[in-house]
């Protein structure tokens, strides 16, 4: 069955007799209470009852709507240009500017013939086209934003609506523009409009990403081209433009992956000495003795846990080496293999390669100059005595004697990031932090897939009190992997096959919420929810949508 919320589903006519009923099916925090000392939530068995007593009529409906809905899917995803797609294969509702930017970087030189043909937006028609390649980008990469609301492919039609959602900043006032923004020209700025490509606040040079542009004709022979100009300059463009419109964008992708994220937090530890993380001991690694596979183990904990090189990991050098190895993840000295960043290196001062019960040293890989053979690292108890010694860098040789092998660390997503500067507080009845939640993009999926299965069907502020409570008690339980605390199905959802495939339209019915949540609107305290009443434990906080929650 498939829960609907009101927004989207371009079938109201025809739904508005279901569409209730699907609602309460999606009330999946029903039946929750203690199971072997945890705290669980489950599916209520209302919506299954209903289903056998329903009437012939009621349920033909339901599976014309849902017939409609497939056929309107599948029209609306043919025909998909795979060189054109965001850098995840498909459309995104809330993108980063990076990838809005790069996204029209790869059509430059295109032209209007180009886009009739790959258009699966509907947005080109053959005509003046600068407002349709703004918004064609927009919708491939960033399509829930707000600077699509009432936008048009006249200039503007598109700059009103842009006043009306406090978007548009005219020129001459204070406003700073950013990689990512619609810029407008001509009187009133209805002549043009591009995309910022970049700015640089201190030099006033602007580049920018237009189509319709170039030496023409007009508007089959133009094409989308870049433009470099300087705010203040009073050359044509800086004369001719008129105003920004501001794009909102929920987060950004770090380029690369999650190893960056682990070197980064390894660096924030340069100078702690043992009794700093004997006092920050979360996850009870640390004690008495030589401690550079701790400091290691500790890193990855932070930053990758659901790594198998973190799963095999022991505070034994020698232990970790034989585990990885038999991983397939351990490469000896004298190998071939080019160490990356990110990597484990391990030392043995005997001379001696490859993995073996007893090793020396471990450390965390920074960089590896392939030109120089230099390797650069970061290890814990680098010194001469566990108690005085500390995090610290050190180089290396790619020859050195002393190095034994490398360890592969399986570094899976990229990390997304949601901007706290970008949360704009709803006011919701329960107080937001207004503090961003980090995640990979892996947890970011399976947490849109929980929210989904739990309350699909309710409102917005429901579902980000949902979202809240996953998160709050994911935290109690010491960020274990999320993948395995949400696999908890006498906690969650008790269908393991539907949260498993959940699909990518279905995930948009709470990314909203979700992305708001994530971006600083969580709630703090709240760890529990149920259906139809509050839990016989804990302190009770709020009911909405027949969903109870608590703390």
């Amino acid at each position: 069955m498939i829960f609907l919320n009101d927004e989207g589903t371009g079938l109201q006519s025809e739904m508005q007799t279901t569409k209730s009923v699907m609602q309460k099916g999606a009330k999946a925090g029903a039946k929750v209470g203690k199971m072997a000392g945890k705290v669980g939530f489950k599916i209520s068995k209302k919506f299954i009852k209903w289903i056998a007593m329903a009437s012939t009529s009621t349920l033909l409906i339901i599976f014309i709507g849902i017939i409609g809905l497939v056929v309107i899917i599948v029209a609306s995803s043919s025909g998909d240009d795979s060189s054109t797609t965001s850098m995840y294969g498909e459309a995104t509702e809330g993108g980063s500017s990076e990838e809005t930017i790069a996204f029209a970087q790869n059509l430059l030189g295109k032209k209007l013939s180009y886009f009739l043909s790959a258009d699966d937006t509907g947005t080109f028609t053959h005509d003046m086209w600068c407002a349709m390649f703004c918004r064609y980008v927009l919708k491939k990469t960033n399509s829930d934003c707000k600077a699509l609301q009432g936008s048009a492919n006249y200039c503007p039609t598109w700059i009103e609506a842009l006043k009306n959602n406090n978007l548009f900043h005219v020129k001459g006032s204070r406003y700073t523009p950013k990689a990512g923004d619609l810029i407008f020209f001509g009187s009133g700025g209805s002549e043009h409009v591009g995309l910022v490509e970049s700015y640089n606040s201190k030099t006033k040079e602007m580049k920018t990403i237009e189509g319709n542009s170039g030496s023409g004709p007009y508007p089959d022979g133009s094409y989308v081209c870049e433009h470099t100009f300087t705010l203040g300059s009073n050359d044509y463009y800086d004369s001719w433009y008129y105003g920004f419109g501001e794009v909102e964008y929920s987060g950004t992708y770090t380029e690369g992956n999650a190893a960056e994220e682990t070197i980064k937090y390894a660096e924030k530890l340069k100078g702690k000495h043992l009794d700093y993380f004997k006092k920050h001991n979360k996850v009870k690694i640390f004690s008495d003795t030589d401690w550079c596979a701790m400091f290691c183990r500790y890193v990855l904990h932070e930053t990758n846990k659901s790594s198998t090189a973190y799963k095999v990991s022991s505070n034994s050098c020698g232990a970790w080496a034989v585990a990885l190895n038999k991983k397939k993840m351990y490469y000896s000295a004298d190998s071939k293999y080019e160490p990356k960043a990110g990597d484990l290196i391990f030392f043995e001062y005997n001379g001696k390669k490859g993995a073996r019960n007893y090793l020396d040293h471990i450390g965390l890989v920074k960089s590896y100059n392939k030109k120089t053979k230099v390797i650069k690292t970061i290890e814990g108890n680098y010194g001469s005595h566990y108690s005085v010694s500390m995090v610290a860098e050190a180089s290396y040789k790619r020859n050195d004697k002393n190095i034994n092998g490398f360890g592969k660390v399986d570094y899976k997503n990229k990390v997304f990031m949601y901007k706290n500067k970008k949360f704009k507080d709803r006011s919701l009845h329960l107080p937001a932090t207004g503090k961003a939640t980090k995640m990979s993009q892996r947890d970011y999926d399976r947490l849109l897939s929980l929210v989904y299965c739990e309350n699909g069907g309710e409102s917005f502020e429901c579902q980000v009190y949902t979202t809240s409570a996953i998160l709050n008690l994911w935290d109690y339980n010491g960020h274990k992997d999320f993948m395995t605390f949400t696999s908890d199905y006498n906690t969650f959802s008790d269908d393991p096959y539907k949260l498993n495939h959940v699909s990518d339209w279905e995930k948009k019915y709470v990314k909203d919420a979700v992305d708001y949540t994530l971006a600083g609107g969580r709630v703090k305290d709240i760890k529990y929810f149920r259906a139809d009443h509050y839990h016989d434990f804990g302190t009770r906080v709020y009911s909405i949508n027949n969903t109870f929650y608590s703390k």
